[in-house]
């Protein structure tokens, strides 16, 4: 995969799960559906997002969704600033961990 946060995702859902991580390595996924959709996010406003749907051959119960923004967007922007904005930041003074929020 050339997208490095998709791959990161993906990586971390197999650390986390190892179900996930034979799954996926059987590669026995097919896509089911792709739409956009338009999300009205409270503080990042209009969002419009793809929606890329993977089914579990053999198992139609299982599916996996997943939302992304086109590179370069003006959606892509608004949600790196909602990710910067609630990740941890240095306190100066005491070195500790603090969540900032704007």
């Amino acid at each position: 995969m050339s997208d490095p946060c998709i791959t990161e995702c993906i990586e971390a859902l197999g650390r986390a799960s190892p179900e996930f991580r034979q799954r996926w390595a059987r590669h026995n996924v097919r896509g089911w559906c792709a739409a956009w959709r338009e999300i009205a996010h409270p503080t990042a406003g209009r969002l419009v997002l793809e929606l890329a749907g993977l089914q579990v051959s053999g198992d139609p119960d299982v599916k996996c969704c997943v939302y992304v923004a086109e590179p370069g967007s003006e959606t892509a922007a608004k949600l790196r600033r909602l990710v910067d904005s609630t990740m941890p930041s240095t306190d100066a003074q005491g070195g500790e961990d603090v969540i900032t929020r704007t």
